[in-house]
């Protein structure tokens, strides 16, 4: 019994032990004295070492816990990796679902702020685009820019730029419209006005008119008249066989009839009988090409002498108006009968086919005015120069910076990701990728700033003694009362010990 008793003493005594140990880790929380003598064992060994603890702890967790390459291990882990995406598709298919405008997310997210941003990122884009466009180097660029592209279209051969669908087809207007101007009575009275003035002028006047008109002309009209003799004597029958010409003629053979001859024979010579006569005599006469060639010679020995008259003797002889009349009369004769289509279209091709096709466009424009080319860069130089000052006074850079900026604002984002069925991996995969490669660049520099054992320390030191008492008590309290019975077990076995060896 007294062997019993002697061991429970122990264990009591173990017990107590124990528990005032652990008490005295924590407390007292604060120095005690009395009248100014410090109470030993106070603070406690835990208050009193806080700052030391809290170093210590603080340097334990920052080299041995949470070190570089632990953060960077778990914050580039495929937890996160996956973390990541699902927080991405989450918001991709609100984005879907919601339909909203990219102005609606960016005036959700930054509220006020979102039209001072607006604003700036329109006046950033006003003061580049203007600050681009005065740039000597931009200005040069753009210039050479557009000479090369010009020296591109100009050094094509002119047979290319003539075959062209587009220039066939402008031939073909041009042609149209030049036949369209044949066709007016503008160009007649052109051409009248342009003779009536020749004629009318003083030194004109004394002019021949076989050294006006040129001696390739004069051949010609001569060679037309003989070609077309055929033409002429039946056009000569026909003005005879004419009603009016017809009377005229009855009437002149009844007039000389009834003056020349008797009464009595002129009562069975009538003209009506007489005329078919003379036109079945001429014709019969016409049809000898002798005789036609005589007709053309009379012709054209009339057209001779004429031609050997001065301008002024002709005005004379038949006067101004009637000279008026038949320069009118001539134009229109000329431009019906002469200045045909098929005339028009045999010059026009005779045109085209004169130019060089051999060269290109450049050597053509070159041919025309040497310094062609160097104007055109003084030209281009003007038109920039022109252009900028039309943008600038006009607020164009402005204006289309606030147009953009609207289209941008009314994209729908939702929209675009459901259309894009790949965009919304792609987004993830850059996300991913963008976080991987920042926090694998940058995480060492994110846990030097952080300075993980001074964080640690600077918040071990802010818990006050009793939070941090429950703290370590919530964490260790199995631990701690294993420990107080563990000093009540060894002092019962001390005390059983101690009896035993002494009765021995």
């Amino acid at each position: 019994m007294k062997i019993i008793l002697t061991g429970l003493v122990g264990a009591l005594i173990g017990y107590v032990t124990n528990w005032l140990a652990i008490k005295m880790l924590f407390r007292p929380h604060n120095e005690m004295r009395i009248k100014g003598i410090k109470i030993p064992f106070t603070p406690g060994l835990i208050p009193k070492e806080k700052a030391r603890i809290a170093k210590s702890v603080g340097k334990g967790i920052g080299d041995h816990l949470l070190t570089e390459d632990t953060i960077q291990e778990h914050l580039c882990g495929e937890k996160v990796d996956n973390a990541i995406r699902t927080w991405i598709n989450m918001k991709i298919k609100e984005l879907i679902e919601k339909k909203e405008t990219l102005k609606t997310l960016l005036e959700k997210g930054l509220g006020g702020r979102y039209k001072s941003l607006k604003q700036y990122v329109v006046n950033l884009s006003v003061k580049y685009s203007k600050n681009l466009l005065n740039n000597e180097e931009t200005k040069t660029k753009v210039i050479k820019i557009i000479k090369d592209e010009i020296e591109k279209l100009i050094s094509v051969n002119v047979e290319d730029i003539i075959k062209h669908d587009l220039s066939i087809k402008f031939q073909e207007y041009a042609l149209k419209k030049i036949k369209g101007i044949k066709e007016s009575d503008d160009i007649k009275v052109t051409i009248s006005n342009t003779m009536i003035s020749f004629i009318n002028d003083d030194i004109n006047n004394l002019k021949k008119l076989n050294e006006i008109i040129p001696e390739s002309t004069q051949v010609t009209i001569y060679s037309l008249v003989e070609n077309n003799r055929e033409e002429i004597c039946n056009k000569l029958i026909n003005a005879l066989e004419k009603d009016s010409v017809k009377e005229e003629i009855i009437s002149s053979i009844n007039d000389m009839v009834n003056t020349k001859l008797s009464p009595m024979i002129a009562m069975f010579v009538k003209g009506e009988s007489i005329y078919p006569l003379i036109i079945s005599t001429l014709e019969s006469y016409l049809e000898q090409d002798e005789n036609r060639m005589m007709i053309v010679g009379l012709i054209n020995n009339e057209i001779k002498n004429l031609l050997d008259n001065t301008v002024g003797n002709i005005v004379d002889k038949y006067g101004q108006d009637k000279i008026k009349s038949i320069i009118h009369e001539g134009s229109s004769i000329l431009l019906n009968n002469f200045i045909n289509n098929e005339t028009i279209d045999n010059l026009f091709n005779k045109f085209i086919n004169s130019f060089d096709k051999d060269i290109t466009l450049k050597e053509f424009i070159e041919k025309i005015d040497e310094e062609a080319i160097e104007k055109l860069d003084v030209y281009i130089n003007k038109i920039f120069e022109s252009i900028i000052r039309i943008v600038e006074d006009n607020n164009y850079i402005e204006k289309s910076a606030i147009k953009t900026m609207e289209l941008i604002e009314g994209v729908y984002i939702g929209e675009i990701l459901e259309k894009n069925s790949g965009m919304a991996e792609t987004i993830e995969s850059e996300a991913v990728a963008l976080y991987k490669g920042f926090m694998e660049n940058n995480s060492g520099k994110i846990a030097q700033m952080i300075d993980i054992p001074e964080v640690v320390e600077e918040k071990i030191n802010e818990f006050e003694m009793a939070e941090m008492e429950e703290i370590i008590l919530e964490i260790a309290s199995k631990e701690l009362k294993a420990i107080t019975w563990f000093g009540a077990l060894l002092g019962f076995a001390m005390g059983v010990i101690s009896q035993v060896v002494g009765r021995l």
